[in-house]
């Protein structure tokens, strides 16, 4: 009988293979360049040999979307920000996720070097958009540097925290350098702008955030789409210390398939992650000076699963689930 390793081992054999079929379909080859985003209405360039781009982004074809990209989307047509920023691009399916033509700026930060001829390639593949991107870790302090793991078999995975014994086979140690949203952008964002952020930064959240205080402070109007994941939160309450202090400065919600939620207490994420040791979500974090402008937000974003609001923007299929 296998052990309980062998098993998720083969599973994950399964799944691989089932993705390899599916991208032969959709693109006619097996290791397809560029994924298309948006529901079909953007490519970005990728390494198809990645398993993160394999699994989230090629083997759903040209009618991709994800709930990160929907949320996104809406945010740049419902609230048409001054600023859009992307902390932890990766590939830049979110990144690249505007509306064409769009009169934001958008600018983006990426640690891991190894993804910047991709992005060169995505840059030339969506002329329309006003994108810088940034070479550097985001954290709470400005012109430092920090380690940093690149995982070689899941882009994605590649963090600032150090990784477990399990995942050494795939870690390359690399110095980056750090830099602060308020470091970088004080003099390019005016006061009463409206900014939203997407952070997916793997454990580097609270810092990213600690660094962006005086444009949270500046902004008429600041939404940000964080990965909220308590096991690198360490030290006992440390997540739930940190969930009490973002609702002391926004308005927060849970981003879940089934829709956008108001959340007001630490428990509440704790009953929705249910069996799982940890908490582990997206969280949109709201605060604007603009309250009319507020329950206008909630009225449009807050009744409908993100399925629908896909449907509403991209010809895509209703059955599709974002991740």
């Amino acid at each position: 009988m296998p052990s309980d390793l062998e098993a998720a081992e083969a599973k994950k054999d399964i799944k691989s293979l089932e993705a390899d079929e599916k991208i032969l379909k959709h693109f006619g080859t097996i290791n397809p360049p560029y994924a298309f985003i948006s529901g079909g209405n953007r490519r970005i360039s990728v390494d198809p040999l990645d398993k993160r781009a394999r699994m989230q982004l090629l083997r759903h074809g040209e009618k991709y979307y994800s709930k990160m990209q929907t949320v996104v989307y809406a945010l740049h047509a419902y609230l048409k920000p001054d600023f859009f920023l992307d902390i932890g691009v990766n590939y830049g399916e979110c990144l690249f996720t505007a509306p064409e033509g769009a009169a934001t700026r958008i600018i983006g930060f990426e640690a891991n070097p190894n993804l910047t001829a991709f992005l060169d390639r995505s840059l030339a593949e969506n002329p329309d958009l006003d994108i810088r991107i940034i070479q550097s870790a985001v954290s709470d302090r400005p012109e430092g540097s920090l380690a940093f793991f690149i995982n070689k078999a899941w882009s994605g995975k590649s963090t600032a925290v150090a990784p477990s014994d399990a995942e050494a086979a795939h870690i390359e140690r690399i110095e980056v350098p750090t830099t602060t949203i308020d470091h970088e952008l004080r003099e390019l964002i005016p006061d009463g702008s409206v900014v939203v952020a997407k952070v997916d930064v793997e454990g580097l959240e609270p810092k990213v955030l600690a660094g962006a205080q005086d444009l949270i402070q500046r902004c008429r109007t600041i939404v940000f789409c964080i990965e909220f994941d308590s096991k690198f939160l360490s030290g006992s309450g440390a997540a739930e210390a940190f969930f009490e202090e973002l609702t002391r400065s926004f308005r927060v919600y849970t981003i879940r398939r089934e829709g956008i939620e108001v959340v007001r207490d630490y428990k509440t994420l704790v009953e929705q992650a249910g069996a799982k040791r940890h908490v582990h979500c997206d969280l949109m974090l709201y605060r604007t000076r603009d309250m009319d402008g507020l329950n206008a937000f909630e009225s449009q974003f807050c009744t409908k699963a993100v399925v629908r609001m896909a449907h509403d923007f991209w010809p895509v299929l209703a059955t599709r689930r974002g991740s």
